[in-house]
């Protein structure tokens, strides 16, 4: 995704399919704008692009572009689009619960005795 001023890209590797908003227009983001405005959009992509590539991800890109693949439909459910290449597999059932953990580390970093 790559925000700037009242524009907002999204990028889909499901199907290589781009979304693009005006959202000072379309602030409930329902008008796909990428082919309409193809310039905007190809200028975000290339941004993506470059914003991986500075971030070492290389493995994501296809002869320097953003690597697709065809269009899968899936039911209905939360979506997981996630870096599994990099061991990231899915989210725990419930969030939360990895909060749990944090807010204790962090907690005992913060305790002293008094």
């Amino acid at each position: 995704m790559v925000r700037e001023g009242e524009w907002k890209y999204i990028w889909l590797a499901n199907g290589d399919r781009e979304q693009l908003f005006h959202l000072a227009d379309d602030p409930n983001e329902l008008v796909n704008r990428a082919t309409d405005d193809a310039n905007v959009a190809a200028r975000f992509r290339s941004a993506a692009v470059q914003d991986l590539q500075d971030h070492g991800l290389d493995e994501v890109l296809c002869d320097g572009d953003l690597d697709g693949f065809s269009f899968e439909a899936h039911e209905p459910d939360r979506i997981h689009q996630l870096a599994s290449w990099k061991g990231v597999n899915g989210f725990p059932d419930a969030p939360g619960d990895v909060l749990d953990d944090w807010k204790l580390e962090s907690l005992d970093d913060f305790m002293f005795e008094r």
